[in-house]
């Protein structure tokens, strides 16, 4: 119930949950020593999830979505991997309705997002692109 997203050399996972509880840390597995640490940043982390989906763009690493342990969710959050700042999206407009085990990936620079499921586990089967530099989602 995790995401792992590749940035220079290290591959960042974000966590989902451990079996018993949600979890919104972030671990970091340096792939030049093989060796693993906790990220400690500053700002406005993600509140717990699963099933959620991430995206790197440039250096910034996006979480979107997922199931918090009563409900889906359609927030989007951004992590500074340079200055370890995390902090949630203030989108402009509508974002795609809340899900959980969707796909999200980088293309050009935006964020792609397919599918997922939704409440009475309807599936979606929509594509929706966001982009950073307006903070928007289109269909």
């Amino acid at each position: 119930m995790h995401t792992a997203d590749s940035f220079n050399k290290k591959i960042y996972v974000f966590r989902g949950g451990d079996g018993r509880d949600y979890l919104n840390d972030l671990h970091e597995l340096d792939t030049l020593n093989l060796k693993w640490t906790q990220v400690t940043a500053q700002g406005s982390y993600p509140p717990p999830r699963a099933n959620h989906s991430s995206s790197i763009i440039k250096s910034n690493l996006y979480i979107f979505g997922g199931w918090d342990g009563s409900k889906r969710l359609n927030d989007l959050y951004v992590l500074s991997l340079n200055k370890l700042i995390w902090s949630q999206v203030v989108v402009q407009g509508d974002s795609p309705a809340p899900r959980a085990g969707m796909s999200l990936c980088n293309v050009d620079n935006k964020l792609y997002l397919f599918g997922g499921s939704g409440p009475h586990a309807f599936c979606f089967n929509d594509l929706y692109y966001f982009e950073p530099d307006n903070s928007c989602w289109n269909q």
